[in-house]
């Protein structure tokens, strides 16, 4: 069997500091996890490389404060326009918190990634989008659900982005 590691992000209710980015949780807070060496806890946002995919993404909160504060209508919608921006959180910290930082702006995409996702929903919701510049393949948006919602992980294929499939359990 393939071994693969598990990251563990905290979320807006984690015990963890509530401002983006948020430290990880120590896994000391995690008992089930605990000698588990393939268990690595990671920041949100959160950004990696997997056979040389770029995959970013986040817990969710700057998509919920976007549907407040615009007139998306869903989840995919706000990440979509997130991602249209090369932005992660556009609304930080104006109404989202975040730690005001005048240089550089942390949440601003430098590149376009291969799957951009988003934690926390209440259902799974995958969709393809095209390069703005019509070069590459393009980015797998990807809603993820909360797990006491919709018991579900969502796979996206490395082979073909537009190939993203929901597993209940």
């Amino acid at each position: 069997l393939p071994i693969f590691s598990i990251d563990v992000m905290p979320g807006p209710r984690d015990p963890t500091n509530q401002s983006l980015p948020q430290m990880p949780v120590h896994l000391a807070l995690l008992p089930g996890l605990q000698g588990c060496k393939h268990a690595c806890p990671v920041t949100n946002p959160y950004e990696c490389e997997f056979h040389g995919f770029r995959i970013l993404g986040h817990s969710g909160q700057p998509v919920s404060d976007m549907l407040q504060c615009t007139q998306n209508k869903s989840p995919m919608e706000a990440l979509v326009m997130s991602l249209n921006a090369l932005h992660l959180a556009p609304t930080a910290p104006d109404t989202l918190t975040a730690q005001p930082i005048p240089q550089d702006d942390p949440f601003v995409m430098e590149t376009v990634p291969h799957v951009l996702f988003s934690g926390g929903h209440a259902k799974a919701d995958c969709m393809w989008w095209p390069s703005s510049q019509g070069v590459g393949p393009g980015t797998a948006c990807v809603c993820v659900p909360a797990f006491h919602l919709q018991p579900a992980v969502v796979l996206v294929s490395s082979h073909n982005l537009k190939d993203a499939r929901v597993k209940q359990f």
